[in-house]
């Protein structure tokens, strides 16, 4: 694909310290004790793949912050599919 939006690693910090986002999830272990390399790493572990899923979901956004919601949720459905983010359980 090739539009306007791409991600960086910002984004992936961004969006792993953001309460929204991350509600009902948390890094994995291994993820978790990589220290201030973990933005890096995670980023480097997306695949072309995983980009344009990225960039196909912020499309459906009509301005810059709905574009960046969509995609922020693509990644982390994609970040839970690697088990980089694990699903917590949340009692009712």
């Amino acid at each position: 694909m090739n539009t306007a939006f791409e991600i960086t690693i910002e984004d992936i910090e961004s969006l792993l310290q953001h309460e929204h986002y991350m509600d009902g999830f948390h890094l994995s272990t291994f993820y978790s004790l990589r220290g201030e390399k973990v933005f890096d790493e995670i980023f480097q572990d997306l695949n072309k793949e995983d980009f344009d899923r990225i960039e196909k979901s912020a499309l459906y956004g009509d301005d810059m912050d709905s574009q960046t919601d969509y995609a922020y949720q693509e990644i982390i459905e994609i970040l839970a599919e690697k088990e980089i983010l694990i699903r917590v359980l949340q009692e009712t």
